[in-house]
Formats: C-alpha cells, structure tokens, sequence
C-alpha cells in the first residue's frame, strides 16, 4: 500500500497533545468525552476563554449532566481534577498525562452524585498545575422505604435520547466490545425502569460489571431487585452507600462460612437479605461463625434458626449475644448443681437435661 506524505503550510497556534494520550486513551474514549477533553486542552491554551459548564454544554449540544460525566470519565482515568462547591464544578485541573494499565477499566464515577440540579452559568476555573485537589463527600440520610415493581416495562426508541446513546458508547468501553442488540434492549429497560435517571443507569452496569457479570439478563434483575427495595428512590451517592455497605457485609458473611470460590446463590440470597434487614452483619457473622462449629458446614437453615432464636431473645449487639451465652451457662450449671443434690438425697424420677445452648438450637433447626 503506497504511504501518504502529511505536509502543512498552517501557522496557526498550535496545542500539544501527548503521544500516550494518542495511543492508549483516545482509541476507547467516548466521542462526546473525547470532544470535550480536547477543547479543555485548546481553551487551557487560551487564558481569555470564560468556561462555564452551560457553555460547554451548548457547544457540543449536550446536557450539563452529559459534561459532567464526561469530565468524571478523564477524571476516573486520571488526567483532570475536579473539585467542588457544595453541588456546583467550580475547578477543573488538566494533569499530566501517564501510561494507563493494560486492559483496566476506569474507575465508577465518584462525583455524579454532585451534579448541578439546575443548568449553572458559573464560570469554571481552569488549571494545569497538576495539583490533585480533594473532593468533598456529601451523604444525606438513606430512606429505606420499599416500592412496588411497576407495570412491565418495554423499551421504547430510544434512538433519540441524548443521554441513553452516550450511556450506550460508554458501555461499549466497559464491556470492551459492541453492544449486542439484546443487551441494549435490556439497558434500555433498567434505563426506563430508573426513570430515566442515567446516573442510576450508570451505576448499575458499573456495579454489575464490578461483580463480574455482563449478561443484560443478571443487569436486569439487580436493577428490579434494587427497585422492588426503593433503592432507586435514593439518590445517587446514598444508592452507593446502600450497596457498598450490603457488598461489604456479604463478603463478611462468605468469610465466616469459609467460603472463597462462590458468592451467594439467589435462594441463599433470600435469607441475606432477610438477615440484614433484621440484624448487623457482626452479628449474622457471629451465627454463620456458629453454624460451622457445631454442622461444620455452611448452611443458611441453621443459621436461619440461631438468628430466629435470637430475634426472639431481642438480641441488637455482640454483647447481647455474650450476655445471653452466660445467662444460659449460669443456668446450665445451676441445673447441674441442683441435680447433684438430689442425686444425694432422693430418687431421681425425672429425665435429666444436659442440653446445652448450643444443643437446642440445632433440636430448633432440626424440627
């Protein structure tokens, strides 16, 4: 193939674009965060340039949560900063431009729970002095109504919506290969599952991806699941908080089953998620640590019974649980001393017991 020769006579100012830029993030980059990156670059060239988050957002036809997510993505890939004002972008930093990791995929999105509700006119400040400034944490009180599944959804055309076809690219770049119609069809339902709210939409297949699954059908049934639960009532950083937090816990509870190779089946899910809505997850910890002492396997029947008995003795902490344990020891030995005495002085015409706690609760599992 004959090579092309590339000449310019332009003397025009120029901005410089670095090599590794070129070769390792704008190949996968989304269009529209591509566009925006680069005129980040031409507008940091040029100090007179007022920027503002409305004016980026009608250059490139776009909404303000759009930018938003586009500067988020340079940001989870580490070449800007962002920082803010309450809700409101006030600075954005362009920092150096370092060789990614192979095949790492960027980082969810911290700060899209910090959108601007309303369009903002503030002028943005621009910096280019590497500094990494911190970006402060805001969570509200979490609501832990529950919601009724709506009617069945169908994905309606969507090929108009803004901000669902940009979700699509970016899709394309986490799953790193083309969205299959099928998968489309069922983001396409969380999507309007979620009210259309694109950040929840986001968060989910990030969440999902994050756990190792891609398949549009698992996607689809951890978005009705947080729906069924009004999860995606909350907002978007409590949304986060709610399912980090549940995350950690069931790590937690594999851990004290001792199992490493799987996570939680659905039906075994059922009992999770009934635990945490009655108890800590130190505590179901402590019954799952209990369960494989006295069956020596995990199984969530048993432990279904240590927490049913201790729900009933209106257990809310550890020390509930130790107080408890000596109760019963001292009740035990009491039982034992008494025995021993009539042993000494009348015939026994009773069964003795010499269950111990322990005891009754696997006769409690096993009736």
């Amino acid at each position: 193939m004959k090579k092309l020769n590339l000449r310019t006579k332009t003397r025009r100012q120029y901005i410089e674009i670095p090599v590794d830029f070129i070769d390792e993030y704008m190949p996968q980059a989304p269009e529209g965060a591509l566009k925006l990156y680069l005129y980040l670059l031409r507008c940091a060239a040029d100090t007179s340039i007022l920027l503002s988050l409305s004016d980026m957002a009608d250059l490139f036809d776009m909404t303000n949560k759009a930018v938003i997510r586009s500067l988020s993505y340079w940001e989870d890939c580490g070449l800007l900063a962002l920082e803010y004002s309450g809700e409101e972008l006030e600075d954005i930093t362009i920092l150096p431009v370092n060789e990614p990791k192979a095949s790492a995929l960027p980082k969810p999105p911290h700060k899209a729970e910090q959108e601007p509700a309303k369009p903002s006119s503030a002028i943005l400040r621009l910096h280019q002095d590497g500094e990494e400034k911190p970006v402060p944490e805001k969570i509200s009180a979490i609501r832990q109504e529950t919601a009724p599944l709506p009617p069945e959804i169908h994905a309606a055309d969507l090929d108009n919506d803004e901000e669902f076809v940009e979700f699509l690219s970016l899709a394309q770049y986490y799953i790193k290969e083309p969205v299959s119609p099928a998968l489309r069809d069922q983001l396409a339902y969380c999507y309007l599952l979620f009210d259309r709210q694109i950040d929840l939409t986001t968060f989910l297949l990030e969440y999902c991806i994050g756990e190792g699954h891609r398949s549009g059908r698992y996607i689809r049934s951890v978005a009705e699941g947080w729906k069924k639960e009004g999860l995606s009532s909350l907002g978007l950083s409590d949304l986060k908080h709610v399912v980090g937090q549940r995350s950690r816990s069931i790590t937690k509870l594999l851990k004290a089953y001792g199992i490493r190779n799987r996570t939680f089946t659905d039906s075994e899910m059922e009992y999770v998620s009934r635990w945490l809505k009655m108890f800590d997850a130190d505590i179901i910890a402590e019954a799952c640590r209990r369960t494989i002492i006295n069956i020596h396997e995990p199984s969530l029947k048993y432990t279904d019974a240590i927490l049913s008995s201790w729900k009933e003795e209106k257990v809310s902490s550890l020390k509930d649980i130790q107080a408890l344990d000596e109760s019963h020891a001292r009740k035990e030995k009491s039982e034992k001393t008494a025995s021993g005495k009539g042993r000494s002085n009348s015939f026994l015409n009773f069964t003795e017991r010499d269950d111990s706690y322990d005891d009754l609760i696997t006769k409690y599992y096993e009736s």
